[in-house]
């Protein structure tokens, strides 16, 4: 699952998670949710795990941007919708 792969990348780390929220504040978006993670043993957590990146999809989209190494990404206009 794309959306899980590129969610998980972002918040791994600390040094990732510090770029994620540096991107997030230099787009100036006001949202306070934290991410969710999947975890297969909860039957909502896709759902909660999506529902709470909605908010960040220009963060995605610009970090996508900035790291041409990523080769996957959930920054398509299907997957958004």
């Amino acid at each position: 699952m794309r959306e899980f792969v590129i969610v998980l990348l972002w918040i791994a780390t600390p040094k990732r998670y510090e770029k994620f929220e540096n991107s997030t504040r230099f787009l100036k978006i006001q949202s306070l949710k934290k991410i969710h993670v999947d975890c297969k043993t909860r039957w909502n957590s896709t759902y909660l795990m999506l529902n709470s990146a909605l908010p960040y999809k220009e963060t995605f989209e610009r970090l996508k941007s900035m790291n041409v190494r990523l080769n996957f990404s959930l920054c398509n206009a299907n997957d958004w919708n």
